[in-house]
């Protein structure tokens, strides 16, 4: 995305946020971000009261000191050219709308990773480690990937957890350390466990869900709320999304022609499955 197309998306995002809908939906995020710092300062006065009253003054002000060097690591940041305007502009504090911005993408990012894991990397080497025959050196550098994957252990335990294996998969990943390490007993038990489970494992097919796609379903599912109706405009005369959310993630990520509608319909599944 170059200079011009950054800079027209932006005249777009301020000009949609003019919509009356819109502007009622993201006030509502306003009010809860200032409620929350509001509810996080009077922690820090109770906490401030309690310390006095049975002399941990030193204690709690340590906390808080470590508190306050939090947020202004998080002031330090580059600003976030999406999320952080769109927030700003319906009147949330900066500095709650940069942590905001901040972690919608860092547990995007998470989000893609982990799902991605999920789908198709952790199910395939549960077939690999299934197979019959399977050299100690083999299964140990299968169970070495495994086992450095970012977020592992919650991964391991939501595929097994999905098809009633929870236990096996406790044990699964109890294992993981020792059969990196090529010892043979605990190769053969972590094999016997893959083959067990391997055929009822599903590797999901389709594309990997993007940073940005992942990020962009956050976004939806924080500013819009759980009451609103999930949903992107799109603007047929203009050819290209035109909602603030969807602008705010282009704006993001540089991606002038990022698409929402996968990101909508995982929400909508989610909330779905949720009721």
């Amino acid at each position: 995305m170059d200079e011009t197309e950054r800079k027209l998306l932006h005249e777009v995002l301020v000009k949609s946020l003019s919509d009356p809908a819109g502007q009622v939906q993201l006030a509502r995020v306003g009010r809860f971000l200032a409620g929350m710092q509001a509810a996080a300062m009077a922690v820090a006065e109770e906490l401030h009261g309690f310390a006095v009253r049975h002399r941990l003054r030193d204690k709690v002000t340590a906390a808080l000191v470590v508190v306050d060097a939090a947020i202004q690591k998080v002031k330090a940041t580059p600003p976030s050219p999406g999320y952080e305007p769109l927030l700003i502009s319906r009147g949330v504090d900066p500095v709650v709308a940069r942590m905001s911005a901040f972690m919608i993408v860092r547990y995007g990012t998470r989000k893609a990773r982990r799902s991605n894991d999920e789908d198709q990397v952790i199910p395939t080497a549960l077939r690999n480690l299934s197979q019959l025959g399977r050299r100690t050196r083999t299964i140990a550098t299968s169970a070495a990937m495994l086992r450095d994957l970012p977020d592992i252990e919650n991964s391991l335990v939501a595929v097994f957890d999905g098809v009633g294996r929870a236990d096996d998969g406790q044990r699964f990943l109890a294992l993981l350390e020792r059969a990196a390490t090529a010892d043979p007993a605990v190769c053969r038990e972590l094999a016997g466990i893959a083959q067990s489970v391997a055929g009822q494992v599903e590797t999901r097919r389709g594309p990997r869900i993007s940073v940005a796609s992942a990020s962009h379903q956050l976004a939806l599912d924080f500013i819009w709320g759980l009451k609103q109706p999930i949903a992107y405009t799109f603007n047929a005369y203009k050819n290209r999304f035109t909602d603030p959310v969807t602008l705010a993630t282009m704006l993001e990520f540089g991606i002038a022609d990022f698409d929402p509608r996968p990101a909508v319909r995982r929400l909508r599944k989610e909330r779905q499955s949720a009721k």
